[in-house]
């Protein structure tokens, strides 16, 4: 799986893209990053699946393009 990685995030990965193996679901997803990347449990983000942002449980199909996103604001 290739996941794009923005802003802050970016700094801790080292990467704009990561690859990692098959991953389910988001919670998977979040806990293969957290055993990869610790620094990574500290800091807030978002996850996009298929451009839409995710703020629950949502499973991850094969071609889904997945995205780190970190905080932000609008105005």
């Amino acid at each position: 799986m290739t996941v794009l990685v923005f802003g802050q995030l970016e700094d801790i990965t080292g990467s704009s893209v990561i690859t990692l193996g098959k991953v389910a679901d988001t919670e998977l997803l979040l806990s293969a990053l957290h055993a990869q990347y610790p620094a990574m449990k500290q800091k807030k983000m978002l996850i996009a699946v298929d451009q839409k942002i995710i703020y629950e449980k949502t499973e991850i199909g094969e071609q889904a393009q997945v995205a780190l996103l970190p905080p932000f604001s609008g105005g």
